[in-house]
């Protein structure tokens, strides 16, 4: 089963009944189901209990509320055991050098009794309390899916908020060990010790929700990427990890206007959040619960296009986007203005594209899978030509399954049946194995042996990159991506560029928008009496102020109302399309006005625009009567 859902985020977690039946109406009508239950921890605390350990009573029923309103409709629930909750003054021993940071909370779980003690007590809090909407403790309801222990923890960003404690118990480590290293050892020695601490960590937490009873797949460290983490996740009853593209970075202070942003396509930086193929791991469900192509970048539509295609070529087993909302869920109310995550009428259309990509699988999955091999004493090895986050790993995503294989030492390693080749962590494993198909070692100078490798299909010399299914194409250079599968046919580009499908051709006359024409009755697009047409550009808040003219440093968010990007395009069917009508589509899903098409013996066209007059259109009906 795959999950397709959105993230929750602060006071958006706690909303009254009749908004939490609407809420849960509106994930089942966007195609979710899954819902990220992300930063509820420290709003759900009593301020006065003893330890900051006690439950807000009122804040738990509208949780509790929630979670069975998504149940009933369908949707499962994710969640970590530790966001961003305060810890009480007394949570950590005052000699390791904890400054109640979140960061620092974090970190203070691998090494403080204490600590550990506190994320335990909330932990079994939590997972004991039977929801009374569902009958079902926390821990037993299956509807809860999987459970990070504390989110975005991995330990070799974490521990640095402690760093003076953390490097004495390193020198304790080599002291222990009769090592004495010289500085060029030094860092891959302490990313074997922080290793250690880290496994110890996750083995004595997964035993205590053993002890528990805790039915959920367990995960953690779901932020960082690279080989070194990889084997960290070995523990793991599944891979769970987080991308962004633009996330956006803050110039004076956290959080804070001004902020850089990014305002360029991901198909000019290979997709963007789809470069994950070095997370996942051979025998484990894969799961990305934070993934966004961030606001305030004119292309971000074309996000959950990439995300829900790829992810269905790859088999990923979970997609959230981050987020829904930050802030209380009030259906009474108008939208409010766009931020850098939330969701948004584009952002909300083009994940129907992604679920129909990833869901129903209109995007096929890869009938071969490329292995990299990976020695779990892979640390050990210090070797120069070594490129811990995978450069030819994630090429390969845009063309096959991927995964990482994990065996105990370089030797042992077996291309698997239906992989043409394999990829080489290090170069210990191509000396201590006779492979029967190619093996190369993961670094970029070796991009140029994939095109061979694919039989073209990765053609890295012009930057064009089809899957192996033959449905999808990337081409960096254009910055163009096209799907045409049997069920749905999808273009993203700028101006000027053209687009062949086997039902549908694409002009994009203005401006760069993300379309897509997909069967809305599960039949073919050939034999469908009910299609779906996205045309998406982006959207923008009144009066946004940047200070540079490409729009990537934002002084001011602006206010609303919220103003649309103009964009046309000219949409050809290669039939006459006789007894059909095209009607525009109003953003509730009602129908509006009938567009007419141009037809000739052997076609129709028509030419579609964001905005025509004072209206905005992103959707269009095209049935057959």
């Amino acid at each position: 089963m795959r999950f397709y859902g959105n993230n929750l985020c602060f006071s958006a977690n706690y909303p009254d009944k009749e908004n939490a039946d609407k809420l849960a109406d509106a994930f089942a009508a966007a195609g979710y189901n899954i819902m990220r239950i992300h930063h509820y921890d420290n709003p759900l605390i009593d301020k006065t209990s003893p330890g900051l350990l006690g439950f807000d009573a009122e804040k738990l029923d509208r949780l509790d509320y929630l979670v069975a309103a998504m149940k009933k409709r369908g949707i499962y629930i994710t969640t970590d055991l530790y966001v961003s909750r305060v810890l009480a003054d007394d949570a950590v021993e005052k000699d390791i050098g904890w400054n109640k940071s979140m960061t620092a909370n974090k970190a203070a779980f691998f090494v403080s009794r204490k600590a550990v003690e506190n994320w335990q007590t909330f932990s079994k809090n939590l997972l004991n309390h039977v929801n009374p909407y569902t009958g079902l403790a926390w821990k037993d309801d299956p509807a809860i899916v999987s459970i990070s222990l504390v989110n975005e923890n991995t330990i070799f960003g974490s521990y640095t908020s402690m760093f003076p404690h953390f490097e004495r118990l390193f020198n304790k480590w080599l002291e222990a060990k009769s090592i004495t290293p010289n500085d060029k050892d030094k860092s891959f020695l302490r990313k074997i010790f922080l290793s250690e601490v880290y496994g110890n960590f996750y083995k004595e937490q997964k035993a205590f929700l053993d002890s528990l009873g805790v039915r959920a797949m367990i995960t953690d460290q779901n932020f960082w990427e690279g080989y070194s983490v990889t084997l960290m996740r070995k523990y793991y009853d599944i891979i769970d990890t987080h991308r962004y593209y633009g996330h956006p970075s803050f110039i004076e202070k956290p959080w804070s206007l001004p902020a850089k942003m990014k305002n360029t396509s991901s198909i000019s930086e290979y997709g963007g959040c789809i470069s994950l193929s070095d997370c996942q791991m051979a025998g484990k469900p894969f799961s990305i619960t934070e993934w966004n192509y961030v606001n305030n970048n004119d292309h971000c539509a074309e996000g959950a296009f990439l995300i829900g295609a790829y992810g269905s070529l790859h088999k990923w087993d979970m997609l959230c986007r981050f987020a829904y909302s930050h802030s209380t869920v009030d259906f009474s109310k108008p939208a409010s203005i766009i931020s850098y995550f939330d969701a948004n009428i584009v952002s909300l259309f083009s994940d129907r594209a992604g679920a129909l990509f990833y869901l129903r699988e209109d995007v096929k999955p890869s009938d071969i899978t490329i292995t990299s091999f990976l020695p779990e004493d892979y640390l050990t090895r210090p070797e120069p030509e070594k490129n811990a986050n995978s450069p030819l790993l994630k090429r390969i995503g845009l063309y096959a399954a991927t995964e990482v294989e994990i065996n105990p030492t370089p030797s042992g390693f077996k291309v698997p049946q239906n992989s043409p080749f394999a990829v080489a962590a290090e170069q210990a494993v191509i000396e201590q194995n006779k492979f029967d198909k190619p093996v190369i070692l993961d670094t970029k100078a070796n991009l140029p042996q994939l095109t061979k490798l694919t039989g073209g299909k990765l053609d890295v010399e012009n930057e064009r990159y089809e899957s192996s299914t033959s449905e999808m194409v990337l081409d960096k250079k254009n910055e163009t991506w096209q799907l045409i599968t049997s069920k749905s046919e999808a273009f993203i580009g700028p101006k000027g560029k053209s687009f062949k499908g086997a039902f549908a051709e694409i002009r994009n006359t203005r401006g760069w928008s993300s379309t897509l024409i997909s069967s809305i009755d599960n039949n073919p697009l050939k034999d469908s009496s009910k299609i779906l047409i996205l045309h998406l550009s982006d959207i923008k808040n009144t009066n946004m102020r940047f200070d540079d003219t490409d729009m990537t440093i934002l002084r001011d968010h602006g206010t609303t109302p919220l103003l649309a990007k103009k964009t046309d395009i000219i949409v050809k069917f290669k039939n006459p399309m006789e007894g059909w009508k095209l009607y525009a589509l109003n953003n509730d899903g009602t129908r509006g006005d009938e567009i007419e098409m141009d037809r000739t013996a052997e076609t129709a066209s028509v030419r579609l625009s964001t905005v025509k007059g004072r209206t905005v259109i992103f959707a269009y009906e095209l049935v057959k009567e």
